[in-house]
């Protein structure tokens, strides 16, 4: 089952196009990684597809058009931001849309799977770029989605944390869920993705299984017009 199709995506920002016709689709289960150049219209893909704005033109169909879809959908944005003098449980608290009880048990269950168990009571303002990364990933986990859509959620990550991040989201497919990410770590992409596709001057310009890709890195310096 689908349960996200991209139907020829077209967006400009004043007379500037950002997306030329972007179609894809994410299957239950399955792990996609999208790729480009800075400025290639990534975030804007995810932005649309979480209705902050508006194609203008083409169609986001999630969970073919089940009701309340995006309700089902987790997000992380290329730069989350949090309230400084608040602490991660008191942010997935609010966030949770949980009753009391089950808040704490599913807020205590998120600080620990990203590796935040520590500083669950300690305002962001202490908090390294990589430690609200790490909250990101949780406020983004905490509704218990069946999809991720995740915008550079490796971005100012340690190993260690990068290490983490494959291990959710390997038990987070094995639980029947997909995820939808961006990244420029294409080690991480290559360990974790079933299929990459790259954007290119606003088209989809490969999406192919990662099985299928001898040297990701190579494969990427010729598809996406970036050069070393």
């Amino acid at each position: 089952m689908s349960v996200l199709t991209v139907r020829s995506l077209c967006k400009k920002f004043d007379t500037r196009p950002v997306l030329n016709g972007i179609s894809f689709c994410v299957e239950q289960g399955q792990i996609v990684a999208i790729l480009g150049r800075n400025g290639q219209g990534k975030s804007t893909i995810f932005k649309i597809i979480m209705d902050f704005i508006k194609a203008d033109k083409g169609e986001v169909v999630l969970f073919e058009n089940a009701p309340s879809g995006r309700e089902k959908v987790g997000y992380l944005h290329e730069n989350p931001v949090f309230w400084d003098d608040l602490s991660p449980r008191e942010i997935l608290t609010g966030l949770s849309g949980l009753s009391e009880r089950l808040a704490l048990d599913r807020i205590m269950e998120m600080v620990d799977l990203v590796g935040l168990k520590e500083a669950a009571d300690l305002p962001v303002r202490k908090f390294s770029h990589g430690m609200k990364q790490r909250l990101g990933i949780a406020q983004a986990l905490i509704g218990n989605p069946e999809l991720l859509i995740l915008d550079e959620p490796l971005t100012g990550l340690d190993p260690g944390g990068r290490i983490r991040f494959r291990q959710i989201l390997s038990e987070f497919k094995q639980n029947g869920h997909s995820v939808l990410f961006s990244s420029h770590e294409l080690s991480d992409v290559r360990e974790t993705a079933d299929r990459v596709i790259v954007v290119n001057n606003g088209s989809v310009v490969q999406d192919i299984p990662v099985s299928q890709v001898t040297d990701l890195e190579r494969f990427y310096l010729d598809n996406s017009g970036d050069v070393l």
